[in-house]
Parts: structure tokens; C-alpha cells; sequence
């Protein structure tokens, strides 16, 4: 059975070198093809092996540049660990391990903040998770466990890190609540009263309409009754 594995490549020197090269050219030795892009970011499937191969010829093309490249398994190994290396001048250097995060359905903030910013925001994020969770151990406490000061339950404590990150009238916010699970949430600003509003989805937005349009009918009965016992008491 062949084992595939997940490549993202981005050019940590020039943020617009990827976006102007054909992404089948960077395929030279290895079983892999082009899935997609964000933004600066080319990712790319494999079989049987990394493309540690063809990032090396890359590197040895732009030997100015410094490439960061993610290697992990296919998205059915979901407790796998993701191998981050910098590819430099056709020379490659471990930097350490990185939990393969799994996120919310987040499509709906992508909508409305656009990807080229949701990006933006993302990679600011991102750098600060790399401080938390990267290590050069693969393995801590017996788990694949990047963090080594989550998931100790001494005296049943838990713990969680949120971080935003802001660019102009919007923002994303991410809760890290296990080691390897992040929650989205997106805001914009509110041009008038400045402040921050979520993005919901659709279904959610439905259900405070329906809320606020029951407490709204609730409210109004209370003050019909009132209306009746204040007219009840008045004098005749």
C-alpha cells in the first residue's frame, strides 16, 4: 500500500517568488502532484516519498532565497506529527516538529475577510504557535504531544491559548484548546460604533434572528400586560 504524504512550500525571502512559478516545474524526481494555493503558499500531494528531492533542486535554482517547507502524512492520520525543514543555497536543515492542527469549518470567514487576508492573518498566528508547540522531540509523555506544557492534568487542570491577530477592519481569532485542535473565528469592525463584530454562519445568524424576534414578542406582551393593569387601576 502506497503511503502518501502532504508538501506545503513557502519562500520565507520573497513572499511573491511562488506565485510566478509554475508549480508542475517544481515536480522534477518524485510521485507528486500540484493541489492547490493560498496565497503565497504552494501545496502539493505525494506517494511513496517527500518532495525533499525536487525542494532541493528548487533551493539550488534561487540559492538567495530560504524556503519553509511542511511534510506530514495524508489527512487520514490525523495524531501525526508535521516535519518542518529550511531549505537554503541546495542545503536542507531540520527545524523541529509541529502538531497537524485540524480546524473548524471556517469557509464562511474566508467569504468575507477574502484569502489573501485571512492568510495574512493565519501566518501571523501561525508564528506564534511555533514558538508554543514547535519541538525538535517527536515524542513527549509517550504521545505525539508538541506542547509540553499541555494535556498534564495535574489537580484537573485544563488550559487553552487564544490569538488574534488584526489587519485593518478585520480580525482572526484562533483557540488553541487541544494540542492539535484550532477554533476560527473571524470579526469585522463596525463602521459605526468601531466595534468588533463576529462572523456567523448563516444557520447561526437565523437562530439569534429567531431569538431576538421571540424576545422582542415577549417583551411586547409584558408591556401590553402592564398597559392592561395600570388601565385597571386607574380610577373610574
Amino acid at each position: 500500500m502506497a503511503n502518501y504524504y502532504d508538501t506545503r512550500i513557502e519562500c520565507l525571502t520573497n513572499s511573491e517568488l511562488l506565485k510566478f512559478i509554475d508549480p508542475q516545474k517544481i515536480i522534477k524526481s518524485t510521485w507528486s502532484k500540484f493541489d492547490f494555493s493560498i496565497s503565497d503558499e504552494l501545496i502539493f500531494e505525494s506517494r511513496n516519498c517527500t518532495m525533499h528531492e525536487d525542494i532541493l533542486l528548487l533551493s539550488k535554482k534561487f540559492p538567495r532565497e530560504i524556503f519553509l517547507v511542511r511534510y506530514c502524512d495524508s489527512p487520514e492520520y490525523e495524531e501525526s506529527l508535521t516535519e518542518c525543514y529550511r531549505y537554503e543555497d541546495g542545503k536542507c536543515k531540520f527545524i523541529g516538529y509541529e502538531p497537524k492542527y485540524t480546524f473548524n469549518d471556517h469557509d464562511h470567514i474566508i467569504k468575507v475577510l477574502g484569502e489573501e487576508v485571512t492568510h495574512k492573518l493565519w501566518k501571523r498566528i501561525r508564528r506564534y504557535l511555533i514558538r508554543l508547540d514547535q519541538t525538535k522531540e517527536s515524542i513527549l509523555d509517550g504521545e505525539l504531544n508538541c506542547d509540553i506544557l499541555e494535556n498534564h492534568y495535574d489537580e484537573c487542570v485544563t488550559s487553552s491559548v487564544t490569538i488574534h491577530a488584526e489587519f485593518e477592519n478585520y480580525k482572526l481569532s484562533v483557540d488553541k484548546t487541544r494540542n492539535s485542535e484550532l477554533i476560527l473565528h473571524g470579526y469585522h469592525r463596525n463602521s459605526e460604533s468601531e466595534d468588533w463584530e463576529e462572523i456567523l454562519f448563516e444557520s447561526k445568524k437565523e437562530e439569534d434572528k429567531s431569538s431576538n424576534v421571540g424576545k422582542d414578542q415577549k417583551n411586547e406582551q409584558v408591556i401590553d400586560e402592564l398597559n392592561i393593569d395600570n388601565y385597571e387601576d386607574l380610577p373610574s
